[in-house]
């Protein structure tokens, strides 16, 4: 009986985050996960036909545009606003996600994760935790129970949620960043690394600080 075929995946995004998502899908070959990762995809002319981390880029988004039927893809653009362009124009064209969980993931058997989510290692998502599409979760986050993060957001390493905090969409919490029970973050609002929210917050703002407070609004 022939074996099971494997799943092919390329990694849109060659730069740092590409490099980091290779490595957990690496690791998920490594737990036994059924995968053949055929290579990067980028638009940076110059990156086509490279090898990076032994990985071929093999062209660009128009390139994948003609074959998406021959891969499952996953989103490792960092910049908010550029991931979520790229996700409507692929998901306009019919295109399969990926989400990457990383074996070391600590995850409730309630919490729910969205389509081409990533995440690293060291994050613990507890009790009916609800994570969006497209949500990057950087190593060692925690978020307790009854916590939602909206699509798109970026939740930096270390930040810590507790319970019930509601982010919306188009965030990013920083490197650090501490948020007291039932907050709540409006959609495209920034916190700086290290801040603490003690309080909600509106939509696109930044804030920074302990306790954390608006510097200015997001145009």
């Amino acid at each position: 009986m022939p074996g099971k075929r494997l799943k092919k995946v390329v990694i849109v995004g060659a730069g740092g985050l590409g490099r980091e998502t290779l490595w957990l899908l690496r690791d998920q070959i490594r737990g036994g996960e059924k995968t053949e990762i055929a290579g990067f995809i980028d638009d940076a002319r110059e990156k086509i036909g490279a090898k990076i981390a032994g990985l071929k880029v093999l062209g660009n988004s128009r390139w994948l545009m003609e074959r998406l039927e021959e891969f499952e893809v996953v989103l490792a653009v960092g910049e908010i606003n550029a991931k979520k362009r790229l996700a409507e124009k692929l998901q306009g064209q019919g295109a399969k996600f990926r989400t990457v969980i990383h074996p070391q993931v600590n995850c409730s058997p309630d919490a729910s994760v969205g389509e081409g989510t990533i995440i690293f290692p060291q994050v613990a998502l507890s009790a009916n935790v609800r994570v969006g599409k497209f949500v990057l979760l950087n190593p060692g986050i925690t978020l307790s129970h009854d916590v939602e993060i909206g699509d798109y957001s970026l939740i930096g390493s270390g930040a810590h949620l507790a319970g019930a905090v509601k982010v919306g969409e188009e965030c990013e919490i920083g490197t650090g960043a501490n948020l007291i029970p039932r907050v709540k973050v409006g959609a495209g609002t920034i916190i700086g690394a290290g801040a603490t929210v003690l309080k909600d917050l509106p939509a696109n703002v930044v804030a920074v600080g302990v306790p954390a407070r608006v510097i200015k609004a997001r145009l």
